[in-house]
């Protein structure tokens, strides 16, 4: 939550060069949050919102990959309009889910 809080205030947008040494074009804006610790400046990459930030954290809460995060949510969506092979796509993630946490990484 502090994270959060520091981010508000001290954020900004960079444009950034790719490592690529043919690339002459800068790619972003990107967000980063700077702070002070221990005397020294940090900078954590925020994403391209504040949004792909909150999203990034909530997946890493349910052992997610942002993508599948993004997918999952996705695929939520589309069965509460009443699809019906959303409905089954969710089901199958689920137990996939559940048998990977249950018995190891099987899958």
């Amino acid at each position: 939550m502090i994270i959060i809080a520091k981010i508000l205030r001290m954020q900004q947008q960079q444009d950034i060069r790719c490592g690529n040494p043919d690339c002459k074009n800068t790619h972003g804006p990107y967000l980063y949050a700077y702070w002070k610790q221990d005397k020294k400046l940090r900078k954590i990459y925020v994403g391209k919102t504040l949004e792909d930030f909150r999203l990034r954290k909530i997946a890493k809460q349910v052992n997610l990959r942002l993508s599948q995060f993004i997918k999952f949510k996705y695929i939520q969506k589309e069965a509460s309009k009443g699809n019906v092979i959303a409905k089954y796509k969710i089901l199958s993630l689920l137990f996939i889910t559940f048998t990977a946490k249950k018995f190891g990484n099987l899958v």
